[in-house]
């Protein structure tokens, strides 16, 4: 199975209600939330760890704290500190604002200047099955997803919100 990631719209009330949650209930509110498409969300699908890898040098699973580049990609505050929980965390929207303006100072150019196929082999960045031939599709599929989740925070940051992120 692969562990993909979503983005979602998320105002205080709907994150308090996470907040107070188990485990269990809050996963179910957030399959719910995206049946009902209630709230705007961005499916990344299985480019957060190499995002996360190309602006920050590391892997997803090695979150950089204070670190608004990593925040972008995995969110500011999990709502679980359980390494066998589903990974879920939140960013409020004052925040948000900090990290939509971070990622704003970059541009895809330089983004994608870290891309080294055989970095992301040799860091074992998920998802893991990198092939040579596919390099350049590669690169248009991550650069689609900086481009869109920097475009998905401007949005979230104009409307006040903050969001959910799911990597499951």
């Amino acid at each position: 199975m692969n562990m993909k990631a979503y983005y979602i719209e998320a105002n205080e009330k709907l994150i308090e209600s996470l907040q107070k949650s188990s485990e269990e209930d809050r996963m179910d509110q957030i399959e719910l939330i995206q049946d009902l498409h209630k709230y705007k969300y961005y499916a990344m699908g299985t480019w957060w760890d190499a995002l996360h890898y190309l602006l920050t040098g590391v892997s997803a699973c090695e979150p950089i704290e204070y670190s608004m580049l990593s925040e972008a990609v995995v969110g500011k505050k999990p709502f679980s500190e359980d390494e066998e929980a589903n990974f879920i965390s939140y960013t409020s929207a004052a925040d948000l604002a900090r990290i939509s303006a971070s990622l704003d100072w970059l541009s895809v150019k330089e983004v994608m200047g870290a891309f080294s196929l055989k970095d992301l082999i040799e860091h074992d960045i998920y998802p893991g099955d990198w092939k040579e031939e596919k390099e350049s599709e590669y690169k248009k599929e991550l650069a689609n997803a900086f481009k869109t989740l920097r475009r998905f925070y401007q949005i979230m940051t104009e409307q006040g919100e903050g969001v959910v992120v799911c990597i499951y």
